[in-house]
């Protein structure tokens, strides 16, 4: 009975917040160092939640907006630019595209990385890797890497990334919520409140090197856990 009102109380939470969500007021810019200056790059992208150059490219980026749209631009001029998707996405709260991540050897292989909590089925983390084509301006789904089931809507985000030994990081938030109440953050056998490690050249996912990759009952892509 105690588990089924604790499943209860959390869909319960997540339904309240979805509905009647708290609103954020950004902050007013202000830049006191006269050693910096700002300069408007570009205007006219909403809610951006990451922009990526390409490897050895001081201009071309791609730039991804909660609401699911993936742009490609070319800063040195605005006017340059090809929306390659709207991706179809959770967007209450913290959900939506969150990150977006492009290998060192793109050039080589044309793959991108998209994390995202997608609009069908259950609320859930996706990464997936998409083949891009710059020339052509497309991009088609390749495969899914990695899928998580989110218990509330809030504490989804975290950076996707390429580090500098080639694996795939990603940050996942505990869960959601308020004081982590699922205890997720020092809970090894699940993926929420982590840094996540994969190696996406090989079809097994899961670095050797992996620190609990031999631990009983622990997630084998962890690289760090405890985070909020």
């Amino acid at each position: 009975m105690f588990f089924l009102l604790l499943s209860a109380c959390t869909d319960l939470e997540a339904c309240i917040m979805e509905t009647m969500p708290l609103s954020y007021d950004a902050p007013e810019l202000v830049v006191e160092s006269k050693e910096i200056q700002l300069h408007k790059v570009l205007e006219g992208f909403p809610q951006v939640t990451d922009i990526q150059f390409f490897p050895k490219e001081t201009n071309l980026v791609l730039i991804a907006q909660k609401e699911g749209q993936l742009s490609l631009m070319n800063l040195s001029d605005s006017h340059i630019s090809k929306r390659l998707i709207e991706i179809p996405v959770r967007t209450a709260v913290e959900l939506g595209l969150l990150g977006v991540a492009i290998p060192p050897d793109f050039k080589e292989n044309g793959s991108i990385y998209l994390h995202f909590n997608p609009k069908e089925g259950e609320r859930r983390t996706e990464v997936s890797e998409w083949t891009l084509d710059i020339e052509k301006g497309t991009l088609e789904k390749k495969r899914i890497l990695f899928e998580l089931k989110q218990p509330y809507p809030n504490h989804n985000g975290g950076q996707l990334l390429f580090g500098e030994d080639g694996h795939l990081y990603l940050g996942l938030g505990d869960g959601g919520w308020r004081n982590d109440p699922l205890e997720s953050g020092q809970n090894k056998k699940t993926a929420l409140g982590t840094i996540l490690r994969f190696q996406v050249d090989k079809d097994d996912l899961i670095p050797a090197d992996n620190p609990f990759i031999k631990e009983e009952g622990a997630n084998p892509y962890i690289w760090v856990y405890g985070l909020r």
